[in-house]
């Protein structure tokens, strides 16, 4: 104790409050965490009921305090309907862990007679059977609090969403430029929805997902300096906890989608391909090209191509852009830009100002 650095621990103290207050309670970003939290309790109490060992009992309580923590700070509406059942629970949990502890003194207590030692082991055992009766009662079953929590908390495509808001946050701190990486994300998903409907690209939620991700956090490795920082932000997302609602295999796309955003092409031995399955680099790389075109068409972070449209004609992509100048410099960029997007796809891209 006498060797905390309380002066270090209260400016991390301040940093992180600073940051904690732009994010709003109540919020996707909160409502994600406690998804989290909900899942690593229910997680703990199917263990729990499975397993049936003090240890698990004593985990599951640990859990549920963890739950009801984070409705508490974050999520006070929700905790004003749930915690009162939560802290009941945790009691419950509680009361059981201490007839565990006073089962275990009993049997180790000097003077007792087995007599009485088997009177105490059968009361402290009628006592642990009722608490969980009741826990019981309340937790398992359609009807269970369970369920009630789970529905008031993301599931299926709002928990995507929910899971998405919460990376763009991490973005946010990191990125010094938010509203470039909104713009190429802009970009890159109408490119993409126009090379879909054109039958060049697959037209999957799936991976429109991956590139509207990669987009928004394609630059979070500036933070660590400019020089590469497309290699940078690849490590960093792939460090990433996977947050709840996504694989690791779909956010190392991610990452390998927003390493190609800029720098040498993709090549096979490069470690971020390696690392994905075989099915899905290709996809990658194609995601990369849109990627990698799109933010061509804002490398001046000014954001004067202001919108893409994509057309297919005599086996070539027409991409015509709102606000872009071929005479500019932002033309060379693009017509380098593009040359990913051509040979992964096997099709001419052509640039051109719409008409």
């Amino acid at each position: 104790v006498h060797a905390f650095d309380e002066r270090s621990w209260q400016a991390v103290s301040e940093r992180l409050a600073a940051r904690t207050r732009t994010i709003p309670l109540e919020g996707l970003v909160f409502q994600h965490v406690a998804r989290e939290a909900w899942q690593q309790a229910h997680d703990q109490h199917r263990r729990a009921l499975r397993n049936r060992t003090q240890v698990s009992l004593h985990r599951l309580r640990i859990a549920l305090k963890k739950f009801r923590y984070t409705l508490e700070n974050f999520l006070p509406e929700r905790h004003a309907r749930w915690g009162a059942d939560l802290k009941y629970l945790q009691d419950l949990l509680g009361e059981i862990h201490d007839l565990d502890v006073l089962a275990g003194i009993v049997s180790h207590l000097p003077h007792v007679t087995g007599a009485e030692r088997e009177l105490w082991r059968m009361k402290i055992q009628q006592e642990r059977q009722q608490r969980l009766a009741i826990y019981r009662e309340k937790m398992l079953g359609q009807g269970s609090l369970w369920h009630e929590w789970q529905r008031g908390l993301p599931n299926g495509a709002r928990l995507e969403e929910a899971a998405l808001v919460r990376l763009r946050t991490w973005a946010r701190f990191l990125d010094p430029d938010v509203e470039h990486a909104k713009h190429v994300t802009q970009l890159a998903l109408q490119l993409y929805d126009g090379l879909a409907r054109g039958k060049i690209l697959s037209c999957s939620s799936k991976q429109r997902r991956i590139l509207k991700t990669a987009a928004l956090l394609h630059d979070v490795g500036i933070a660590k300096g400019n020089h590469a920082h497309h290699k940078h932000s690849y490590r960093m997302i792939r460090k990433l906890i996977v947050p709840l609602g996504w694989t690791a295999e779909e956010l190392s796309q991610v990452g390998a989608v927003a390493r190609y955003h800029r720098g040498a092409l993709p090549r096979p031995e490069h470690s971020c391909l390696r690392r994905l399955p075989a099915s899905a680099r290709a996809s990658v790389i194609q995601l990369a090209g849109v990627l990698r075109l799109a933010n061509a068409f804002d490398l001046s972070h000014d954001k004067k191509v202001r919108r893409l449209a994509v057309k297919r004609t005599n086996g070539a992509i027409i991409v015509e852009s709102e606000g872009y100048n071929p005479t500019g410099a932002i033309a060379e960029r693009v017509a380098a830009a593009r040359h990913l997007l051509e040979t992964s796809c096997q099709v001419a891209v052509v640039v051109r100002p719409c008409r």
